[in-house]
């Protein structure tokens, strides 16, 4: 094994951390206590998420807005979105298509 004090590492051969990764801490800004959802008066106990892939050819934020249009088409009771990660498609040195990775959620009904 390794030397006092050496630090594990990973498969990719860095040092292992300490605590949670960044952006993987549980977002509090899904599910707050003073915006907890009701089902039929009801506080709801489980919020399940997922995740979605969104696309606009416009911005950041409309991209993340067709995320959130797309679920509600078959989803009810969404409660919030937290836009995990942004990207962009480039074509000629413009970008093309702005891409957002949005977790939504929503109450589980029963």
């Amino acid at each position: 094994m390794g030397q006092e004090g050496e630090e594990g590492r990973g498969r990719a051969g860095l040092p292992h951390r300490q605590g949670p990764r960044q952006g993987h801490e549980p977002d509090q800004r899904l599910s707050s206590h003073s915006q907890r959802p009701t089902l039929g008066g009801f506080v709801a106990d489980v919020v399940k998420v997922i995740t979605l892939i969104g696309s606009s050819p416009e911005s950041f934020a409309k991209a993340a807005d067709a995320a959130v249009q797309e679920a509600a088409k078959t989803l009810r009771g969404i409660t919030g979105a937290h836009v995990v990660s942004m990207s962009a498609k480039v074509e000629s040195d413009r970008i093309t298509e702005y891409r957002t990775t949005v977790d939504v959620a929503f109450a589980l009904e029963r």
